[in-house]
């Protein structure tokens, strides 16, 4: 096309008047006809002049259907008026805004965004005479910015801890719940996040490969902390099935299994006691299961029994159970409690 326009213009410089004119019509009709951007000459009644094949296209009139008409009653929705109004009274005033969005119909009825940029046509005094309107349905591309926006502001507030990683495994991204659980961690998640760096090192290896990985692990919180989180961790692609991204998504379930660890050793508790054994045996059983569901290294159970207060000792192993009653002074009768 620039060749094409190139030789047309340098045709000219040898052809006579009426020719040469000809010339240039044509191709100026070829550019605007072979714009991209739709295109549209008004006058100073907001008459429609002229319309490219491009705003056919975009708007959906035909060029036939519009020329003569007020694009006032055809191509703007009522709440776009106002502001319409104002840039047009400031084109045709002399001055030239730069650039403008707003919505417009098109002959189905649909509402679509559009970028504008103008270009204010003088006669031979610098009178205006009209205005070249050049636009770019940006619909699409505003849809696809909201929905990066909200998908961004989603995973920033998130109550999931929800960090980022370059496809090397580099660690460049974590939201507000990600801060208040990790803090900062560098940029070698493995090393220093995970309580056992083997564990988070074929976590990665997993997850680079392209396939997701899913299971609890231990890492450690802002205060060192060891934590038990639930992992959700997958490798974000392309269409083309390129990885680019990889993404961690950490839940922390330390509460939640203590709590079930409770419920458990409760249960076996009751269990235990409800089996037909001696005292002490029933309370070896209690204390084992104790230790097994809370993960203490050592368990004591006092009871009052006349004078004295009886303490059941289960430390580290089973082995180490004290067969007989640690007998303990009591407390003065006015503080003993239960």
């Amino acid at each position: 096309m620039a060749r094409q326009a190139i030789k047309a213009r340098g045709e000219t410089e040898h052809l006579p008047a009426e020719d040469a004119v000809r010339v240039s019509e044509e191709w100026y009709r070829a550019i605007y006809d072979g714009s991209p951007l739709a295109m549209a000459v008004w006058d100073t009644e907001r008459r429609v002049v002229d319309w490219n094949r491009q705003a056919e296209t975009v708007f959906g009139w035909t060029r036939e259907e519009v020329l003569g008409k007020d694009f006032f009653s055809f191509l703007l929705p009522a709440s776009a008026l106002p502001a319409v109004a104002g840039i047009v009274d400031a084109l045709l005033a002399g001055n030239l805004p730069s650039r403008s969005i707003n919505e417009n119909l098109t002959k189905r009825g649909e509402a679509i965004l559009c970028e504008w940029n103008n270009s204010i046509q003088h006669d031979s005094q610098g009178k205006v005479t009209g205005v070249i309107s050049l636009a770019l349905d940006i619909t699409q591309q505003k849809r696809a910015e909201d929905a990066l926006r909200l998908f961004k502001e989603s995973v920033e507030n998130a109550s999931d801890a929800v960090g980022m990683s370059t496809p090397e495994g580099k660690h460049y991204y974590q939201n507000k719940a990600f801060d208040e659980l990790f803090g900062a961690i560098g940029e070698n998640p493995p090393e220093t996040l995970y309580v056992v760096p083997a564990i988070g090192h074929e976590v990665f290896r997993t997850i680079m490969a392209g396939d997701p990985w899913t299971g609890e692990v231990q890492m450690y919180a802002r205060d060192r902390k060891v934590l038990t989180i639930l992992l959700r961790a997958y490798a974000s692609k392309d269409q083309s099935g390129r990885i680019t991204g990889l993404v961690g998504v950490h839940t922390d379930i330390t509460k939640h299994k203590r709590v079930i660890a409770y419920h458990e050793a409760c249960h076996m508790i009751l269990q235990r006691l409800n089996e037909r054994v001696d005292l002490k045996k029933a309370i070896q059983h209690v204390l084992i299961a104790l230790k097994q569901h809370t993960g203490a290294d050592a368990v004591g159970i006092r009871m009052q029994e006349g004078e004295d207060f009886p303490y059941h000792a289960q430390e580290l192993e089973s082995a180490n159970f004290s067969g007989a009653p640690c007998v303990r002074s009591p407390p003065p009768p006015h503080t003993r409690g239960a």
